[in-house]
């Protein structure tokens, strides 16, 4: 890659959310929960009914960004600095208390207990399957449950109770300092920050960085983008915070 300092430019961005079947939460009479005690409600009740509330595919990814959104909700701007960005000494308590709320969350029938032998994209498909009303999970999921999804209408909503979410900047650009033709990668690169293949990835429910919003007339768009935006935008815009739980991961 050659020696120096290294840049990469991204042209999409991501988050972690909670996907939902608004049919099987209309079904139960429960609203979009605004903290953990108001989802553990919600769960409760599915599993009332016998419905397993979360499709989690803990083999790979799924079940670390549950752990990481619980864990962010037990911590605050300064207990994230200290893991996230090394500033100060790291207090576990937040992540002590994910854990136990994973392993108390299986035990009440929220998760299934063969959840760590199940893939992410099998997770994923059964929940477009509508075998399961609640998904924790990114928004790379948007474009493909946009197609898939014909019996059941869906949605998504931030992790309650708390203003730390996951998120990041999407795959890097690079050109190395040995590439042959600098040039050529420099002009497609900048095709794929115009204008139009921007708006072209809102629309198609990817998450641009640089699309103009009045553009993303998808309904899928329309939920995706916006909302990067907002967390993008806000008061603590930084804290969208990588979406792996560790300093170094994408």
């Amino acid at each position: 890659m050659g020696s120096g300092q290294r840049y990469g430019l991204t042209n999409y961005g991501e988050y972690v959310s909670v996907w939902y079947n608004k049919d099987l939460f209309a079904q139960q009479n429960i609203q979009v929960p605004s903290s953990v005690q108001e989802l553990e409600q919600a769960m409760d009740k599915f599993a009332g009914v016998g419905i397993t509330p979360l499709a989690l595919g803990s083999q790979d990814y799924p079940g670390t960004h549950l752990l990481y959104e619980l864990a962010l909700a037990n911590m605050d701007k300064d207990s994230w600095s200290a893991y996230q960005q090394f500033e100060g000494d790291v207090d576990w308590t937040a992540w002590e208390k994910a854990a136990q709320t994973v392993q108390d969350w299986t035990a009440r029938g929220y998760i299934s207990k063969d959840s760590t032998g199940i893939a992410a994209q099998d997770a994923g498909n059964a929940f477009v399957a509508g075998q399961y009303p609640i998904f924790v999970s990114g928004t790379w999921w948007a474009g493909s449950f946009a197609d898939e999804i014909k019996d059941f209408e869906f949605d998504q909503f931030l992790f309650p109770g708390t203003d730390l979410h996951p998120g990041s900047g999407g795959n890097l650009w690079v050109v190395p300092e040995k590439a042959k033709n600098k040039e050529l990668a420099y002009d497609f690169m900048e095709i794929t920050m115009s204008p139009e293949i921007q708006n072209l990835l809102g629309n198609e429910g990817a998450v641009p960085v640089a699309a103009d919003e009045a553009a993303i007339t998808s309904p899928i768009g329309k939920l995706t983008t916006p909302r990067f935006n907002e967390l993008l935008n806000s008061k603590d815009g930084g804290l969208l915070v990588p979406r792996l739980a560790g300093r170094g991961t994408q």
